[in-house]
């Protein structure tokens, strides 16, 4: 029996990548709300808008999650992302501000790590391999399969727990600010001709 050929990112024609970019979010998150946060999820650097995801990466993982594969293949699909991005803030953003844009790239993979396991489409090396149309269904969120019962409450443990993540990045920038003011202070007192 001849298996099917793994549909490859590098074979897809312009009409088909459309079709694959989903935006940023997992499948059961509304497709208008990944649109919307493919379009926020930028930083504006004189008047430039650059873009936290990559387009190109963002699609290619898309696609990668969409024609699954194994743990293995689900972690390449989230290193690939992860570098993109942080070749994309070190080429585009100013020097000041690429601990911010570095920050970002690794809360999106940390997230992606412990949320993305419910848009991944995992299958061992004795199933079927997915055709083209089977993966540019499931980027849509068109697959049954991925209607079962347990992804339908997924979301009330990811939400809380992508929640209480951004909080925790945002207490680290909060942080970063602190610090600095409180140095920038001690600066000033030490300079300070009243001090001397």
């Amino acid at each position: 029996m001849a298996m099917n050929k793994k549909p490859r990112f590098e074979d897809l024609s312009p009409a088909e990548l459309a079709e694959i970019n989903n935006g940023v979010g997992p499948t059961w998150l509304p497709a208008y709300l990944r649109q919307y946060a493919g379009k926020v999820f930028a930083f504006r650097v004189n008047g430039r808008k650059v873009d936290w995801y990559p387009p190109g990466a963002q699609i290619e993982h898309d696609f990668g999650y969409s024609a699954g594969g194994d743990v293995i293949y689900r972690h390449e699909c989230d290193m690939r992302l992860l570098k993109s991005m942080q070749e994309n803030f070190k080429k585009n953003l100013p020097a000041k501000m690429h601990w911010q844009g570095l920050l970002i790239a690794d809360a999106s993979y940390i997230l992606l790590r412990f949320h993305g396991v419910s848009s991944f489409y995992f299958y061992g090396k004795d199933d079927p391999v997915p055709t083209l149309e089977e993966v540019i269904k499931r980027a849509k969120g068109e697959d049954p399969v991925d209607n079962v019962l347990w992804k339908k409450f997924l979301p009330l443990i990811t939400i809380p727990l992508g929640l209480a993540t951004l909080l925790g990045i945002a207490a680290m920038f909060s942080a970063r600010q602190i610090l600095l003011t409180l140095v920038r202070f001690g600066q000033t007192q030490q300079e300070s001709p009243d001090n001397g």
